[in-house]
């Protein structure tokens, strides 16, 4: 996997992986946003919120007034993930005017988007990002996210499809097992909530649909 969506220069074939990779480059460079980044992300799929947290807020504190446009959408993210949408934008706007072709400042929009609950430019700013960046798996699943809030079914799933292509993460699981569910393929339902679980063991939100769906399926034992 790539630590970062859209930053080539580090890779890693697991989350631990990449987290020992950046832990490596930051103890050359502590203020390495994209480290940072990369090693939040991956402590994030992990399961470790509090690592996640405590990098993201490093972000925060280092200087920006050298940022590149890629820096700022760095901080974007980090703004994002602290529930600071506003700043996060701000951070955004800023990189798309120094450089408009920067995917992952869309994907930091596609992310207030989705906070803020608002499907159509939450559409519109993974579109934009995948334009620029066909292979940014987290736009892809942020936009089978948005297809399977407006009820589009056949394109969330090519989209999850799209985003396990580039990078297998739980969520693009999780997301394509609603859809199929959705469109009554139970099976395949059942098979990608499976590798979601397996992936993220420790998410509730995982298991408790794997409860419900039995339930509905009257195997109460295996809701059990």
């Amino acid at each position: 996997l790539e630590a970062v969506s859209g930053y080539k220069n580090i890779f890693a074939d697991t989350n631990e992986e990449a987290v020992q990779l950046t832990t490596q480059t930051l103890e050359w460079n502590p203020n390495n946003v994209h480290a940072l980044l990369s090693r939040a992300i991956a402590n994030d799929r992990l399961g470790k919120h509090d690592l996640f947290l405590q990098d993201v807020r490093r972000i925060l504190e280092v200087d920006p007034s050298n940022f590149t446009a890629e820096q700022l959408a760095i901080r974007a993210h980090a703004f994002a993930s602290t529930a600071q949408p506003d700043r996060a934008l701000e951070d955004a706007s800023r990189c798309i005017r120094r450089n408009p072709n920067v995917a992952h400042a869309y994907v930091v929009g596609a992310i207030v988007s989705e906070q803020k609950k608002d499907v159509p430019s939450l559409l519109q700013f993974t579109t934009r990002a995948i334009e620029l960046d066909p292979q940014n798996a987290y736009a892809y699943r942020l936009r089978a996210h948005g297809h399977w809030l407006q009820g589009e079914i056949e394109a969330g799933i090519q989209d999850a499809t799209s985003a396990l292509q580039w990078e297998s993460h739980p969520y693009a699981h999780f997301v394509r097992a609603i859809l199929h569910y959705s469109s009554k393929q139970f099976d395949r339902a059942f098979e990608d909530l499976g590798y979601a679980i397996r992936m993220s063991p420790w998410s509730g939100h995982y298991w408790g649909r794997r409860a419900l769906w039995e339930c509905l399926r009257g195997n109460f034992q295996k809701a059990i």
